[in-house]
């Protein structure tokens, strides 16, 4: 397992063998991230969850089955992301639009290149809630 620097996990989590959990990604409660998955940074996953698909970056995602719920805009704006970045993120998200390049989130984009290089990745369902 690789954890990127501030995460968080919290109690009962489980973490399976070649997992990637990136920077200030946070794991609620008794969350499950399946062997070979990927947790983009600062996504937030919901209590209960298990991590079946790979999370994005700044996603929020919670359920059984996980789904792409929102954004993390809470911790995107403790971490300094302007609020017009957060927009935008969620504006994609919500169309089901997971890959940014540079040009759409140029304050960002190293966080959404490595999203586009996990290899086989299996993407979260999107059911966004605004």
């Amino acid at each position: 397992v690789q954890l990127g620097a501030g995460v968080t996990i919290s109690a009962g989590v489980s973490i399976a063998g070649h997992a990637t959990i990136q920077a200030g990604a946070n794991l609620g409660m008794n969350v499950t991230v399946h062997q070979r998955r990927v947790v983009g940074a600062l996504a937030m996953i919901g209590m209960g969850a298990a991590v079946t698909h790979d999370i994005p970056p700044f996603a929020k995602a919670f359920g059984v089955p996980v789904r792409l719920r929102g954004v993390n805009d809470v911790g995107m704006s403790r971490a300094g992301i302007c609020v017009q970045t957060i927009a935008v993120v969620a504006e994609a998200y919500a169309a089901g639009q997971l890959d940014l390049t540079a040009s759409d989130v140029p304050d960002v984009s190293d966080e959404f290149a490595w999203w586009a290089a996990v290899p086989d990745r299996r993407p979260v369902p999107v059911e966004f809630s605004g």
